[in-house]
């Protein structure tokens, strides 16, 4: 028999949460293909656009994306302004109101 200490396989390291967490993050890519099949008639292995306008279309995602985040920041910061909380300043949380 070895002396080395025995190690614990990932798989076995860690709950079962983050499983969850991944198969839930599945189901909802599973759903969006299905949804945007029905919706536009075809799939991400379409050929008809070129780099460029596949690169605009993930620019518009990530600038809703953005829009979604502003949101809830937003709101974020009014709730903890109704509750009495307090904001970390700009230079603390590392981003800064533009």
């Amino acid at each position: 028999m070895s002396d080395a200490p025995h190690k614990t396989p990932e798989s076995e390291r860690t709950s079962a949460a983050p499983v969850e967490c991944e198969e839930a993050v599945i189901k909802k890519i599973r759903l969006r293909r299905n949804a945007g099949r029905n919706k536009y008639g075809t799939t991400m292995e379409r050929t008809d656009l070129t780099r460029l306008q596949w690169l605009q279309h993930a620019q518009e995602e990530a600038m809703d994306l953005a829009i979604y985040l502003e949101r809830l920041i937003r709101e974020e910061r009014q709730n903890a302004e109704l509750c009495g909380g307090s904001e970390p300043s700009a230079s603390a949380s590392g981003s800064a109101d533009f």
